[in-house]
């Protein structure tokens, strides 16, 4: 039986060369441009903007509009403290909308800051929903519990309605590439 005669290859095999390969050419590892030749230099990567900030004023704006609209023609409130919270609500949202478009560090403490006090409104919002509840299961008996289990609803409702969009934005703003965004250094390393 006759052995076949191994090919030449035309790099030095990593034990021949104490362990270190030579690093392929371009070409060799599919980096070149239309057939690869070795003259063309080597294409920068792209470097693609993050749409994030944008999406996010977005949402913000439409937050703050269909807030307003709620509060004007919906459901004015005589009660000063409970209006000041439904504008608050409304105006909130605006603000951080319009702080993700100042891209500097003021921009961004602004922008987390309302989150924040978005967020802390909502608990403060979710703890008066189910004292309510706790009150009409309470005090009304049978008609209490029903309309405490929609009180409970509303409370569950209540985070996808004022605090999702918040605290996604805060999470964002908290991360290397919202910081980024804002020419901010990461907070850790």
């Amino acid at each position: 039986m006759a052995r076949k005669k191994k090919k030449a290859s035309p790099e030095p095999s990593p034990r021949a060369t104490g362990g270190d390969a030579p690093e392929p050419s371009p070409r060799a590892a599919g980096g070149g441009q239309g057939g690869g030749s070795p003259a063309s230099p080597p294409q920068p990567a792209r470097h693609l903007r993050d749409l994030r900030p944008w999406i996010y004023a977005g949402f913000d704006f439409l937050i703050a509009a269909v807030w307003a609209y709620l509060q004007l023609a919906v459901m004015p409130n005589r009660h000063g403290w409970a209006s000041a919270v439904m504008w608050s609500l409304a105006i909130l949202p605006a603000v951080v909308g319009a702080a993700m478009f100042v891209r500097n560090r003021w921009g961004w403490r602004v922008a987390a800051g309302a989150c924040t006090t978005l967020l802390v409104l909502w608990v403060i919002l979710l703890v008066i929903i189910l004292a309510a509840a706790a009150y009409l299961s309470g005090v009304y008996g049978s008609f209490g519990k029903a309309a405490a289990m929609g009180s409970l609803t509303m409370a569950l409702i209540s985070f996808q309605i004022i605090a999702m969009v918040p605290a996604l934005q805060l999470k964002f703003l908290l991360t290397r590439a919202g910081r980024r965004q804002f020419k901010l250094e990461p907070l850790w390393r």
